[in-house]
């Protein structure tokens, strides 16, 4: 218990790891207290959490244990100061006995928010720096909007089938076998479009870029012609194959030779061709048929015949799923330019919907306070602006962050690290990558270890395990160290520590 508290001291810069039942809740708001009773002003105290439910709850229970601080006799105030680690002086106790009232009477109380609530904060307050209207409204559901931006882009299609868009546009249509699926897609690409403007970011030509970007990763030419260049190249090979095959009269054999004679002179040579030949080497799995020297085929072609033939089947095999290979490439790459084309004008469409509106989304908060903290002219000052409101800053389920949260927490995190000791700053965070559920938010647990390391070099922050549970069975707690400990999972969680548990609630 005495480590685990070490977390909670607000001299140490912190990284906790708490699996579920084990009191995180209750170690952050003790590291709240303890920095009220170290004389840490209470309106420079950050507190993010991902739900309004969490940041409410948090409220409560600081709330409750300050107000347990006023009412208690000394002998309960004493114990409760040295179960935190508080050294329970008379100066002490009398600041502790104070805070519940103090903090009723301040204006600017401790701000116990979520990320959404925190970004909003911050555009209310430089609307003009970060290029959006003042006195915008935040649009919360945005099924409505979705939808009519879906429609818009239908509609374009339709009166221009022979655009771009259009061809774009059924390109998924056949795909995504029909309007349901594509419009769920669709769907997803607005809900992800931060990530499209990440990728994108500063480049004049988005598209442009994102489709040379996907050329150089496939490794592709576009314009090549996969079939084609089969055919042309393996033809006297084929035929070679099939004169060997009819050799060897088998039922089989004979369908391919067939097969062969059927298709090897078509002009065009097209996929339907392609796919029947390659029956004659691969199975339906795309696996390489079971050819191999018998007595049987060595007496039907003779022994270096044989071996010709095995090497020939070997060869055109291979050459086949080379093909296959390249086919998929360039059917990657046309899906994934369609989905360049569509689903950037979708957001531009989606996006002038609100503007017109004075509206933004959660990931429009998440994605212009980003911009405003690292990318505007302003950015510096800004920061300045917000360094001087921020001296310590606790975040709450940090496995559920996203890429953008992130970014747009690390120049808060810079200013506290290039502050050095003028000022006593601090940060806290915990999480736990084993109870990750907003990944439909781009939730990504692996930036909890991402944070971690930055803070080990930054800010020579310490971790910390909190792995006994005070709620979960013995049983549950063996099969979640087994889960993790072997087996295929225990490469999904770097850094587990073994948990146990003692079932007993903390008071």
């Amino acid at each position: 218990m005495t480590e685990t508290l070490d977390a909670s001291s607000p001299t140490l810069n912190a990284t906790v790891a708490a699996s579920a039942g084990t009191g995180k809740t209750w170690l952050l708001v003790t590291r709240i207290i303890r920095l009220l009773l170290n004389d840490a002003p209470a309106e420079k105290i950050l507190s993010i959490t991902f739900t309004r439910k969490a940041a409410a709850e948090m409220q409560i229970r600081l709330s409750e244990r300050l107000f347990e601080f006023a009412k208690c006799d000394d002998k309960a105030l004493v114990k409760q100061l040295e179960y935190i680690n508080v050294k329970p002086t008379a100066a002490i106790k009398q600041q502790a006995r104070q805070l519940y009232e103090k903090l009723l009477r301040n204006t600017h109380s401790i701000k116990a928010t979520t990320f959404h609530a925190f970004c909003q904060d911050i555009l209310r307050k430089f609307p003009l720096e970060a290029d959006i209207p003042p006195g915008f409204d935040l649009l919360e559901q945005t099924s409505t909007y979705q939808q009519e931006a879906i429609e818009t882009l239908f509609s374009e299609a339709t009166k221009s089938p022979d655009s771009e868009i259009a061809h774009a546009l059924e390109t998924l249509f056949e795909q995504l076998k029909g309007l349901a699926n594509t419009q769920i897609a669709l769907n997803a690409i607005l809900n992800s479009r931060s990530d499209w403007w990440a990728y994108t970011l500063t480049r004049p030509d988005p598209v442009g870029y994102a489709i040379n970007e996907l050329k150089k990763q496939l490794a592709i030419d576009p314009d090549e012609e996969p079939i084609q260049d089969y055919i042309n190249d393996t033809a006297a090979l084929i035929r070679e194959f099939a004169t060997l095959l009819g050799k060897h009269s088998t039922k089989k054999n004979e369908v391919h030779c067939n097969i062969v004679a059927d298709n090897i002179s078509a002009s065009p040579f097209t996929s339907e061709h392609f796919d029947k030949i390659k029956s004659v080497f691969l199975t339906q799995k795309n696996q390489p048929l079971a050819r191999k020297k018998t007595k049987a085929l060595e007496k039907s072609l003779g022994g270096e015949q044989q071996d010709h033939f095995i090497e020939l089947h070997e060869t055109l095999s291979q050459r086949t799923l080379d093909c296959l290979d390249k086919l998929a490439l360039q059917h990657s790459y046309a899906i994934n330019v369609a989905w360049y084309v569509v689903g950037s004008r979708l957001i531009d469409l989606y996006q002038h919907l609100k503007e017109e509106q004075r509206l933004l989304d959660f990931t429009d908060l998440e994605w212009k306070t980003y911009l405003l903290l690292s990318e505007s002219h302003n950015a510096h000052w800004v920061q300045y602006k917000l360094d001087q409101r921020i001296e310590h800053i606790l975040i709450d389920e940090f496995q559920d962050t996203n890429p953008t949260q992130w970014q747009l927490l690390l120049p808060l995190l810079e200013e506290i690290s290039a502050s050095g000791n003028e000022r006593h700053r601090s940060v806290f965070l915990v999480g736990d990558g084993k109870q990750s559920i907003y990944r439909f938010r781009r939730a990504e647990p692996r930036l909890f270890k991402t944070a971690a390391d930055w803070m080990n070099q930054h800010l020579a922050a310490k971790p910390f395990p909190l792995d006994n549970s005070r709620r979960s069975a013995h049983a549950i707690m063996e099969f979640v160290n087994k889960l993790f400990s072997d087996g295929p999972m225990a490469s999904k969680l770097n850094g587990f520590h073994q948990h146990s548990t003692t079932l007993e609630k903390m008071w």
